[in-house]
Parts: structure tokens; C-alpha cells; sequence
């Protein structure tokens, strides 16, 4: 079971999993969808991987803790379109407070990505802030422009929703992609080090 110092928060993850000799966080972010994705630009990453759009949704509700750099927000806050210096899709409210936090060229502060409580603390929020226009990432916002993903946001969004339980599974799922086997790679005494 790994959980992560936040309460509610964990899943079983196997032992023994072959990883790479070699650590690069280019490798891992090229991995990752850009925060200025759309939603069919995630979605084909996320099925590149073997992940349906439920499980897309699913996991981009991690975004309810950790934080992000200004940077990655930069032009969705002042140089969004011809006709628009900020994305329409954010709550003016919500983009004020941003601009406040992360000034015009701004690229070094780094500020939370659930912007709506003090601490980080696992909940379906996430899910209340993109239906809110307060989702940071134009990608969280992507989960609207669908049918299918804002019926999937709405669902999560619910009281009793099934967000826990199916993230906990899809990061399941997710320490199975790319397994190496036989003598590739080791296994490491600590997965955050090479050994």
C-alpha cells in the first residue's frame, strides 16, 4: 500500500517492478500531457497508454493537490488568443487572484494547484473548481469541450462520488505501463533513487 502523507489517499502498488537504470525527468514530462492541451491532444496520451477517457478524468483529479509554476500558465492568463488576453474559460475572479500570484512574465513562483483551500487535502474538489472555472490548466478545463468528459466531471464532482476508489485503481494500473523484464533494469532498494 503507498499512500503519501495525505489522508485518504493511497493504493496498493506491486513489489518488485523493474525500472531503468537511468532517471530523466525529460522522459517523465514528455510523458505527461502540457497544461495547454486539449482534451483530444490528453486523450490520445492518455490512450497511447492503455487509459480510457473515464480514467483521463479519473487521474487529472491529482490535480486537487501539489502545485505548478507560473510558467505553465503564463499565456493562459495574458496572451491567450488574438481577441483574448485571457482564457474566457476562467473565472474573472479567479484569474485576477492568479495574475496576482503570478505577475506578467513571472516564471519562477510556484503556486498551489487547488487554489481553493489553504492545505493540500484529497477531495473531489478538484472536479467543483473545473465546473467553477477554476480549473488552473486550460487541460482541466479540456474536460468540458466533451459530452463524455463533463459527464465524467459531474460525476466525480458528486458527494458520493466513485473518484477515490477508481483513482486509486487507475494508478494501479498506471505502475504497470512499460514494465521492464528479465535483467532490464533493476529493482531498486528505493524507487525515488538508482541504485
Amino acid at each position: 500500500m503507498v499512500a503519501f502523507g495525505v489522508p485518504g489517499l493511497n493504493w496498493n502498488v506491486p513489489l518488485g517492478r523493474r525500472d531503468g537504470n537511468v532517471s530523466s525527468a525529460a522522459e517523465a514530462n514528455s510523458n505527461l500531457p502540457p497544461p495547454s492541451a486539449n482534451f483530444d491532444s490528453v486523450k490520445n496520451l492518455f490512450a497511447g497508454k492503455g487509459f480510457n477517457v473515464r480514467e483521463l478524468v479519473v487521474l487529472s483529479g491529482s490535480h486537487t493537490i501539489g502545485v505548478a509554476h507560473c510558467r505553465t500558465i503564463q499565456s493562459r492568463l495574458y496572451n491567450f488568443s488574438s481577441t483574448e488576453a485571457t482564457d474566457p474559460a476562467l473565472r474573472k475572479a479567479f484569474a485576477r487572484s492568479l495574475k496576482r500570484q503570478c505577475p506578467f512574465g513571472d516564471t519562477t513562483t510556484v503556486i498551489k494547484m487547488d487554489q481553493s483551500t489553504i492545505i493540500d487535502k484529497w477531495n473531489r474538489e478538484y472536479f467543483e473548481n473545473v465546473l467553477d472555472g477554476k480549473g488552473l490548466f486550460i487541460s482541466d478545463n479540456a474536460l468540458l469541450t466533451t459530452f463524455q468528459g463533463r459527464h465524467i466531471v459531474d460525476e466525480m464532482e458528486e458527494h458520493d462520488s466513485p473518484f477515490t476508489p477508481e483513482f486509486a485503481a487507475a494508478m494501479s494500473k498506471m505502475s504497470q505501463i512499460g514494465v521492464l523484464t528479465g535483467s532490464q533494469g533493476q529493482i531498486r532498494a528505493n524507487c525515488r533513487l538508482v541504485n
